[in-house]
């Protein structure tokens, strides 16, 4: 089983913060590829 290290709240937020820019990232090229279907033609 994987236990989780326990760190100071510090470490945490650097930690947070380092993840939440990298959950941005996937979200804006979510949006970039979602913008890209829809400018496919039709069939």
């Amino acid at each position: 089983m994987h236990r989780n290290k326990v760190v100071s709240r510090e470490d945490w937020f650097e930690a947070h913060k380092a993840h939440l820019n990298r959950e941005k990232e996937l979200t804006r090229l979510r949006e970039r590829v979602a913008a890209e279907r829809r400018q496919l033609p039709w069939l």
